[in-house]
């Protein structure tokens, strides 16, 4: 079976579009949560800190660092969606959720923002289907 080695996808910037809009709004909500994250750390610095709260590691300690290869793409929207919105039941369940956090208002917000990465080429319109769009405050 024959796989294509080039994967291409369009990179599209959606500034001063209402969908920016919304998805600035999302990711200002979402890094409310940050805190809430038992595996967060802010920087380097905070990192660095954790590392060091150790002690020394053992001679033959190796610390390894690894970068995700197109991570956005490969997020099934479906799936994304009902884990951030599990995760947000959660939060609510444990009493972190903002007051005003809204998880209906949130999971909407980021449905319309996963999946209407609407774009035009040439005279032709496109709209994203798989993965998510990247480039969005949101994601």
């Amino acid at each position: 079976m024959y796989t294509d080695p080039y994967k291409f996808r369009p990179i599209v910037t959606t500034c001063s579009t209402d969908l920016s809009v919304l998805s600035c709004w999302h990711d200002y909500k979402l890094q409310q949560l940050k805190p809430s994250i038992e595996t967060y750390i802010e920087d380097s610095n905070e990192l660095w800190g954790k590392l060091d709260s150790f002690g020394p590691l053992p001679a033959n300690a190796k610390l390894l660092k690894a970068d995700a290869n197109s991570m956005y793409t490969n997020i099934d929207t479906e799936h994304g969606l009902q884990i951030l919105e599990g995760f947000l039941v959660e939060l609510e369940k444990q009493g972190m959720l903002p007051l005003d956090f809204n998880i209906i208002m949130i999971v909407k917000a980021a449905r319309l923002v996963m999946t209407w990465n609407l774009f035009k080429y040439g005279n032709l319109y496109f709209r994203q289907l798989l993965g998510t769009a990247m480039g969005t405050p949101a994601v």
